[in-house]
């Protein structure tokens, strides 16, 4: 090659451009990217969790996008395939073990499974399972940024589609998780069995929280007798090393507020009583009750559900906390401390549920965090409260009335 044509091909390098697409080769629909807006449905914004019902939407699955109908990438179309088939087989799993497996050879309730009729969500620490039909929910009360498009939030209530009012109702519940662990500094183990953790989130039946939300009164008796032995109560049972909130269709379920308060105290009584993992120990009722009484009055200012037994309807919580709580210290009508933590469920009135709440108030916020999280730690070890509590704090539990009362009288004014 002489000098002039090895120029000419190395200008050539160059100055050659490919030819542009034609606009009329490159898909109109996704423009050349494989995948399509679905614009029936939506996954829920900043928040990983599955749902039964994303089954439903052959448009998108739940994945909020789809494969172009018009270019067909192969890569999109398997990538769409492969999605179903690990949710068909997520779905599949936790019917054989939510369902069958708790509830196998109950009247009815087989027949009742196989027609589809539950719902199944789940989240990095909770797994729900659900009949109950959706219940209108506040604008201001769904959880920040969970739902796009959702207009300013005043209070408008909404009717969500099932599996959005599933999303909001686990969403509270990871926020509430949240809550607890910051409560004790992140410090120790809430997993309902970190003990029994595998690769496969699909193939474990331990390691997160179980919520059965029942909306038909006749299966919540049928689910309240199986776990309970009584046909009305609603509240945690531990089988095994799983840890489960079982809520029925009734009065302190009425609407969202009494619903949302009613997960976050149950859901608390799971965290405290799994704590360290330790579920087999039946804490003191004051502790998990009290804390859970605190936990709602962190969040909502107040609290309002009390753990029932058969009764005919739940203990009345009175108002302006701080105000009654000071009545009751000078008025010298306060139980000692020595009763408060011998009282059963059924023992106690709005008076203990108050000194219970009061009490945590002042383990939490008026004391050393360190101390407290020892004394709950060592609690679950020793399952001895009286010793426990000594050696976090360095004096008695029954002595608690004189520094818990002297507190409330300078800090609730």
């Amino acid at each position: 090659m002489n000098r002039a044509a090895a120029i000419l091909a190395f200008a050539a390098l160059f100055l050659f451009v490919p030819p542009a697409a034609r606009a009329e080769d490159v898909c109109s629909g996704c423009k050349g990217a494989g995948w399509v807006n679905c614009p029936r449905h939506r996954a829920p914004v900043a928040f990983d969790i599955r749902h039964s019902a994303c089954l439903q939407f052959d448009c998108c699955l739940g994945l909020g996008c789809r494969p172009c109908p018009k270019c067909k990438v192969p890569a999109a179309s398997a990538k769409f395939e492969k999605h179903r088939k690990e949710l068909e087989d997520w779905v599949r799993t936790r019917r054989e073990d939510v369902d069958l497996a708790l509830f196998s050879g109950e009247s009815g309730v087989s027949k009742w499974v196989d027609s589809g009729a539950i719902r199944h969500a789940e989240t990095e620490n909770f797994r729900l399972v659900s009949t109950a039909p959706p219940q209108g929910v506040l604008l201001c009360d769904v959880p920040e940024g969970l739902i796009k498009g959702l207009p300013s939030k005043d209070q408008i209530k909404r009717v969500f589609p099932p599996e959005q009012w599933d999303w909001i109702l686990l969403k509270r519940c990871e926020e509430a998780f949240k809550a607890t662990k910051e409560v004790f500094r992140n410090e120790g183990r809430f997993c309902s069995s970190a003990t029994r953790q595998v690769e496969d989130p699909c193939k474990v039946a331990e390691g997160k929280y179980d919520i059965f939300l029942w909306g038909e009164v006749p299966t919540h008796l049928v689910c309240g007798r199986k776990f309970f032995g009584v046909s009305l109560e609603m509240g945690t049972y531990k089988h095994g090393l799983r840890m489960t909130v079982v809520v029925g269709n009734q009065p302190s379920t009425k609407d969202d507020d009494s619903l949302h308060r009613y997960l976050l105290h149950m859901v608390n009584h799971l965290f405290i009583e799994a704590y360290e993992t330790n579920i087999g120990f039946d804490m003191p009722p004051w502790v998990p009750e009290g804390f859970a009484h605190y936990m709602e009055f962190k969040r909502f200012g107040d609290f309002k559900i009390s753990c029932m037994f058969e009764r005919e309807a739940p203990v009345t919580i009175p108002g302006r906390l701080r105000e009654y709580t000071q009545k009751l210290v000078g008025g010298g009508k306060l139980l000692p401390a020595a009763s408060i933590i011998q009282l059963n469920y059924n023992t106690m009135d709005a008076n203990a549920h108050v000194e219970m709440w009061s009490y945590f108030h002042y383990l939490v916020e008026g004391t050393d965090r360190a101390a407290f999280i020892k004394f709950i730690r060592d609690l679950k070890r020793t399952k001895n409260q009286i010793d426990s509590f000594k050696a976090a704090y360095g004096w008695s539990l029954i002595g608690l009335d004189e520094p818990w009362g002297e507190w409330v009288r300078k800090n609730y004014r």
